[in-house]
């Protein structure tokens, strides 16, 4: 199971003693939830990007979302910013049930965490 719903990341961290939990609960709920809407006539769903940077525009070398505000987010400041790393701000997002669109995502290097060159692209699918 982990193997099919999560991939060869979790599949690497079930080996490993790790990779269960709430999260893995809600990957595998949204992707029964996509299959069951290939089936119904009345589900409507729309697709949510988002894009995670480093927010140059707040002092402390904070990771923001762009847009801000996001629903179900847990953001420490502005509702823009989530953390001072990409792989806390990864994690929040994935909480919220955001999914990177490069899997596995491009993570910037720590010496580059802090510069504008870089940005990670998520999605979430959205059911009516």
């Amino acid at each position: 199971l982990y193997s099919i719903v999560g991939g060869p990341t979790v599949a690497a961290a079930a080996m490993s003693g790790g990779g269960g939990g709430p999260w893995l609960q809600s990957l595998t709920y949204d992707l029964a939830r996509a299959e069951a809407a290939d089936f119904s006539v009345h589900t409507h769903s729309h697709r949510v990007y988002a894009r995670l940077r480093h927010g140059a525009e707040y002092s402390g070398d904070w990771i923001v979302s762009s847009p801000r505000n996001l629903p179900n987010v847990d953001y420490e400041l502005y509702d823009a910013c989530l953390a001072r790393d990409p792989i806390t701000a990864l994690n929040k997002m994935g909480a919220a049930g955001f999914r990177p669109c490069a899997d596995p995502p491009d993570v910037p290097s720590s010496t580059r965490c802090h510069s504008d060159q870089w940005e990670i692209m998520m999605y979430k699918d959205v059911y009516q």
